[in-house]
């Protein structure tokens, strides 16, 4: 599964009832145009209009099923990067939340 570097052309935006945006893109591989979906993105980020070219990373699983691209563009977060505040935050409020349960146990 070798990333390769080119360029791909927008050609849908899918939003998800999570909030986050996927987007189809026509890839240009070896003067052929084919289809490929890209990774999750936050969509607390800007979003790219259809019919915009973008550089992307390309990939296929090994059987050449899933075809994937992850766009590089500075001004979209994908999810992976995005959450990694939220979910610092989510675990030091568990571990807050422990800390006082076992106050209260020792106390009582």
């Amino acid at each position: 599964m070798d990333k390769i570097s080119t360029t791909g052309v927008i050609d849908q935006t899918i939003y998800s009832d999570g909030g986050n945006v996927m987007y189809i893109v026509n890839v240009e591989l070896n003067g052929n145009i084919v289809k490929a979906q890209s990774i999750h993105y936050s969509s607390k980020t800007k979003s790219l209009p259809n019919g915009k070219k973008v550089s992307v990373n390309y990939w296929e699983t090994p059987k050449g099923r899933n075809r994937l691209v992850e766009i590089l563009d500075k001004n979209i977060v994908p999810c992976k990067d995005d959450l990694s505040g939220d979910l610092r935050l989510l675990a030091s409020f568990g571990i807050l939340v422990i800390i006082v349960i076992c106050i209260f146990m020792v106390k009582n």
